[in-house]
This record gives structure tokens, C-alpha cells and sequence, in this order.
């Protein structure tokens, strides 16, 4: 059964939710599987040290390990005969980067009180070459669930929305991207939002997210934003998803909320700062309802939930994030 414990489509107060009455079933079905290891991607400037010491405290509440990983871009020197290049010295620049993240990895343990058979372990990895290819060969070298990396501001959140690097990382890797604004430090998550189209696409991304929420006991809001002007055929596609939620998902603390404003956007920003949530999610799909959200002039609106870790899944991922 469903109930709806109040409406206002004029204004949405959280507590005007649908209170998902999820049957109790077996508690296998409701922890996946956990996370092994996490991927901190820096580049040693302060946000992404950040990222790290918020990575490592994600890590120690899944109990997962965690890699602190570097992704070196060689300059190259100028052609010599023949079309040859000759790089500068790539042991050097690898060594020199793993000391880097060895002092890294050294300062959060040191600071975190942990005895030293506690989860999570630290291990480095530094590379030459592109970001996208080092994380595609962690997540089949070392069952990396999870990549985490940093945001300094609004700046770059909107170069993460405009640009295509990190979106190609998402879509080569196959694997969620968690970005952390500079500003954030670790809390534990209390509430997870996830904005949805309403696809039953995803499911896979609700499912992997119960993992998340239960290792947390956070509560799970499935978000969809009803735009100004949608039809009545809106309402029965909400019936239906609610249903799927009721019949494909075991989790006691799975709501769903309809957020009503002019476009995707706002809606998005308003939950940002209203909806009392520790991290959003979304689904990087291309040409889907976020694509309005992920390029052009609507980043700079988006550049508020730099508030807020981001969690961005691509389409079709299946694995659970812990």
C-alpha cells in the first residue's frame, strides 16, 4: 500500500512525500554485496586532498580499501628527425609522483587513529597516461567500485559539465563518479537523493544505491521534478514507477517526492538547498532529461550544488557502489 502523507503541489515541504510500504524480505536481498576497494583521483591540489580525506572516511564506514591514484601527463619534447618524439624521464616523474601520494596516504592515516589492521588499507597508483584509461584498468586490476575526486568551486563544476573529460571517464570506465566541492568535509550520509526521469532504466541505479544507504542506515529519496505544465499522462507514469519501486526494491527506507518548479534545474537546486540531503545522484545518460542540466548556460545555475557531493552514475551501471 501506498500512502501519501500530504500534497501541496504549490509547495513541496519534505514531509509531502509517498512513504514507500516496503514488505519486509530477507536481509540478503537488502545488503549487497560490499565495496572493495575506492579510487581517489588527485592531483595534490587542496580540493583534491580533500576528496581523499573524504574518500578514506567513505572507505572506513563501507569497509572498503582505497587507492589514491595520480594520472601523469607527460610533456613532450620537440619532434627530431624522423617524426620521433622523445619523452622527458618517466621513471622519474612516476617516482616522483608515488612519494607524493605515499605522503599523502601516510598524513590521512596517521591522522585517522585507526590501528593498522583497520579498513580501510592505502595503497598508490601513478601512471603516464589518460585519466579514463588508468581508472578502466583499476576497475579490472582492482575491483574499484567507486571513483572519487575533487571540485574547487563553481569554476569547476562547470567545466565538469561543460567539458568532456570527466564525462568520457564516466562513459569508458564505466564506473560512478562521486565529486566532492572543496568546501565538504566528511559527515555520514543521514540522505541520499537520487533525480530520476521516471525511466524504469533506473532501477539499476536505485539498487545500487540501497547498498550505500543501508551501510549508512540513510534514508533513500527518489527524486523526479514535475516541470510547470506537464500533462495528466505525468501522473499515471508516477503511479507506475511508484509501483516498480514497491515491487523491485527492499530497502524500509525508500521515499519517493515529487518536486514541482519551472524546469529540471530548478527543481534540482531547490532540493539542493531545502531538502536537508548529505549527497545527490544522478545518471549521465546522453540526450536524456539531465543533458538540458550537464551543458550550456543551465551549469551555471548548477554550479549551486557545488553545496553538495555529487554522485553520477553512467546508464546501465549494475554493480553495487558497496
Amino acid at each position: 500500500m501506498t500512502t501519501v502523507i500530504g500534497t501541496d503541489p504549490g509547495n513541496i515541504d519534505l514531509r509531502t512525500s509517498f512513504l514507500l510500504d516496503i514488505k519486509t524480505g530477507a536481509k540478503n536481498r537488502l545488503i549487497a554485496k560490499m565495496m572493495k576497494t575506492i579510487l581517489a583521483l588527485t592531483d595534490f591540489s587542496e580540493s583534491a586532498e580533500n576528496a581523499s580525506h573524504y574518500a578514506f572516511e567513505l572507505a572506513k564506514r563501507v569497509k572498503a580499501n582505497l587507492i589514491l591514484c595520480n594520472a601523469i601527463t607527460v610533456p613532450l619534447s620537440q619532434p627530431i628527425p624522423g617524426g620521433m618524439v622523445w619523452p622527458m624521464d618517466y621513471d622519474l616523474v612516476i617516482s616522483q609522483s608515488k612519494r607524493a601520494l605515499k605522503d599523502c596516504a601516510n598524513l590521512i592515516v596517521d591522522t585517522s587513529g585507526l590501528p593498522d589492521k583497520a579498513f580501510p588499507k592505502v595503497s598508490v597508483k601513478a601512471e603516464v597516461g589518460d585519466l579514463s584509461d588508468l581508472v578502466r584498468e583499476a576497475v579490472l586490476t582492482a575491483r574499484v567500485n567507486l571513483a572519487v575526486m575533487g571540485l574547487s568551486g563553481a569554476g569547476d563544476m562547470r567545466r565538469f559539465f561543460l567539458g568532456s573529460s570527466t564525462r568520457d571517464m564516466i562513459d569508458a570506465a564505466q564506473l560512478p563518479l562521486m565529486l566532492i566541492p572543496k568546501n565538504v568535509k566528511f559527515s555520514p550520509l543521514t540522505k541520499i537523493a537520487l533525480a530520476t526521469d521516471l525511466s524504469i532504466a533506473d532501477f539499476e541505479a536505485i539498487q545500487s544505491l540501497v547498498g550505500l544507504a543501508a551501510a549508512f542506515n540513510a534514508e533513500l529519496l527518489i527524486v523526479h521534478v514535475v516541470e510547470n505544465g506537464a500533462g495528466p499522462e505525468r501522473t499515471g507514469k508516477i503511479n507506475d514507477f511508484i509501483a516498480e519501486l514497491k515491487t523491485n526494491i527492499n530497502y524500509d527506507k525508500i521515499y519517493y517526492k515529487n518536486v514541482y518548479n519551472k524546469d529540471v534545474e530548478g527543481g534540482l537546486e531547490w532540493l539542493s538547498e531545502h531538502g536537508q540531503v548529505d549527497c545527490l545522484a544522478m545518471i549521465h545518460r546522453p540526450h536524456d532529461f539531465l543533458d538540458g542540466v550537464l551543458v550550456g548556460s543551465h551549469s551555471q545555475k548548477m554550479a549551486r550544488l557545488t553545496e553538495l557531493p555529487l554522485l553520477v552514475f553512467p546508464q546501465g551501471h549494475k554493480a553495487v557502489v558497496c
